[in-house]
């Protein structure tokens, strides 16, 4: 995180991030569009970091 930032300074875990949940929910949608995702649990770093570990093992599988 960016020490002394207004928004994100005091944040320690990605669960704690201001509007994390709208950005994945919106972040490729075209204007006008409608989302058709959802998110039914939120994690925090260490299972963050467990997941990318397991995307990269399949990719390189």
């Amino acid at each position: 995180m960016l020490e002394n930032d207004p928004v994100c300074g005091d944040v320690r875990d990605i669960a704690e991030l201001p509007g994390i949940r709208h950005y994945f929910l919106t972040y490729k949608l075209k204007p006008g569009e409608e989302a058709q995702v959802s998110i039914d649990q939120e994690y925090g770093h260490a299972r963050a970091k467990e997941v990318i570990r397991a995307a990269i093992a399949d990719y390189e599988e």
